[in-house]
């Protein structure tokens, strides 16, 4: 990527390593540092919400046509939306990290693969789950995107431990 500072500034071939290792190093650091911050944020926030989505979802909903059923049914698709969280804003935090090395081709394979996910869910688990497979289909989708981020960036040797220890 940085032949063109190469050529400008008359170097051998075979330094561009020294050019391109340094800012490499700089941003998966800074890539690391922020995931980890995510998560050490998201993960518990998603933990929270998927234990409490009842109560959640009476303090914000429950008044007027809103009823016990809707009550009930909002709560379930919360419950697995919100238990995904973590792994939805890191998720999107690393695909956004791949769009940044101009990985645009691999940040859409793992989108298209995260729809597949989540259309696949959706298509076969609608008749025997009902309403709670919105939110199990926002969840496939999130762990989808977040494991092939992990995987690609290959970050996972380091974030894996941390989500275990969260």
């Amino acid at each position: 990527p940085f032949q063109w500072a190469v050529k400008w500034q008359n170097l051998p071939e075979d330094q561009v390593r020294f050019i391109y290792t340094a800012p490499q190093e700089f941003f998966f650091t800074r890539i690391k540092i922020a995931a980890f911050g995510g998560m050490i944020l998201a993960f518990p926030i998603a933990g929270f919400i998927a234990l409490n989505a009842e109560p959640i979802v009476r303090v914000v909903f429950a008044r007027g046509a809103f009823g016990e059923e809707s009550v009930q049914t909002t709560q379930a698709v919360l419950q697995w939306m919100g238990g995904a969280l973590g792994m939805t804003v890191t998720g999107y935090y690393l695909i956004k990290a791949l769009n940044a090395q101009i990985r645009n081709l691999e940040s859409f394979a793992i989108t298209a693969i995260a729809c597949a996910a989540s259309i696949l869910v959706n298509l076969t688990l609608w008749r025997s789950l009902g309403p709670p497979t919105v939110g199990l289909a926002v969840a496939s989708y999130s762990a989808v995107v977040f494991t092939l981020c992990l995987i690609r960036l290959s970050l996972w040797r380091d974030l894996i431990p941390l989500g275990l220890w969260i």
